[in-house]
């Protein structure tokens, strides 16, 4: 999904584009001007322009405003993940490991090969750092999920590598600069079931990080909003759940005014 002021852009099965009016309650269905290829990965530019990654390895702009359709081809490899920074640049990641931040103005790119590897999630954050998620390019390979940052103006980058088990299904970064990621459960593990939310901060030189329980079946999707991590994911039921994590002191005001809502009169309500 990808955030169009009080729209939303998805993806549809088959690769389609299709975008979402709770307030016009209504549906529209974007051809796939730019590539003929069906799209694997979505992204938003402001509150008009939506970025789309195909399996040809094409990233697309469309301007809904005047239907203005913008196309770039980066690899034969798919895009799977996109992003946009706070200048309009388009970050995007394929499938054979490759990473690009593309002007789409100049048509110039700044290009980061991670070998081996596939680049599966990108958030771009504070100071015009670039956070990506990389797996291994086998399905089954041995080796560890990673997460980079990346700081291509002072030409730096850290990685930290997660557990070789563990497989990162989102990312978001807080206001402050800490990484939340959601992960995977523990499916064919032997151990109980881990942690599925992991908090990082990077701002010392090592990175602490604490866990939280977050879903038992995993956590699909992870975002900030201010004090509080959203999370979405599945129980030992099955059933899907929304949790909304915060300090002590947030979780029981907010539980305080549930109590008093809970006891307003009928009439009040």
């Amino acid at each position: 999904m990808a955030l169009l002021g009080r729209d939303l852009a998805v993806l549809t099965k088959g690769g389609g584009l299709t975008v979402v009016s709770f307030e016009r309650n209504e549906m529209t269905d974007l051809e796939l001007a730019g590539s003929s290829a069906p799209a694997c990965a979505l992204g938003s530019c402001g509150r008009e322009t939506i970025v789309s990654g195909h399996e040809d390895g094409s990233v697309v702009l469309r301007r809904l405003g005047d239907d203005k359709v913008r196309g770039f081809s980066l690899r034969p490899a798919g895009v799977r993940a996109l992003a946009c920074d706070r200048r309009g640049r388009i970050c995007a990641g394929t499938a054979d490991g490759y990473f690009f931040r593309l002007d789409p103005e100049s048509g110039t790119a700044d290009i980061i090969r991670f070998a081996g590897r596939s680049v599966a999630l990108i958030k771009a954050f504070l100071r015009d750092r670039i956070l990506a998620v990389t797996e291994p390019a086998a399905e089954n390979g041995p080796d560890a999920a990673r997460l980079h940052i990346l700081d291509l103006e002072g030409r730096t980058s850290r990685t930290i590598e997660l557990e070789p088990e563990r497989r990162v299904t989102s990312v978001s970064v807080d206001y402050d600069g800490r990484i939340i990621a959601g992960l995977r459960g523990g499916e064919g593990l032997s151990a109980p079931p881990r942690a599925s939310l992991l908090i990082l901060d990077l701002g010392g030189e090592a990175a602490s990080r604490s866990e939280l329980a977050g879903h038992s079946g995993g956590t699909r999707d992870c975002l900030t909003m201010g004090p509080k991590v959203i999370s979405c994911g599945r129980e030992e039921t099955g059933r899907a759940a929304l949790r909304v994590w915060g300090t002590e002191y947030y979780v029981r005001t907010e539980l305080n005014k549930l109590a008093i809502r809970s006891t307003w009169p009928s009439s009040l309500r």
